[in-house]
């Protein structure tokens, strides 16, 4: 399974917030809405059970500031929203990816996310 996504993953340091006084922990309301979006543009697609599988995210989106410097962005929590919403769409447990990479391309124009899922 391989599909561009048009969306850029929302730029935070935190995927969730902590509600101590009830003791528990809630996605932020951006991840949510980001998430619920990603999964639309992703085609239908049957997992076979019991399989591992190798996924890689390739991120592009413009990472420069305009003085040239890098911008700082987690690359991890980029990765966390996007592997949740596509293990959502399909019913996966994420436990069943066995390689995992990711890398980040320069582009200013046509900002998205590419997503490769294989056996």
């Amino acid at each position: 399974m391989s599909a561009w996504i048009p969306l850029v993953p929302p730029s935070m340091n935190a995927l969730l917030y902590v509600i101590w006084h009830q003791k528990r922990m809630e996605t932020k309301p951006e991840v949510r809405m980001f998430r619920s979006q990603f999964k639309q543009f992703l085609p239908v697609w049957q997992p076979q059970p019991g399989a591992l599988y190798d996924i890689t995210f390739a991120f592009h989106q413009d990472w420069y500031y305009g003085n040239g410097q890098v911008k700082r962005q987690d690359a991890p929590n980029l990765i966390k929203c996007c592997l949740d919403a596509v293990c959502e769409r399909y019913g996966m447990d994420d436990a069943r990816i066995w390689h995992l990479s990711c890398e980040k391309v320069q582009a200013k124009e046509q900002p998205g996310v590419k997503v490769s899922l294989v056996l």
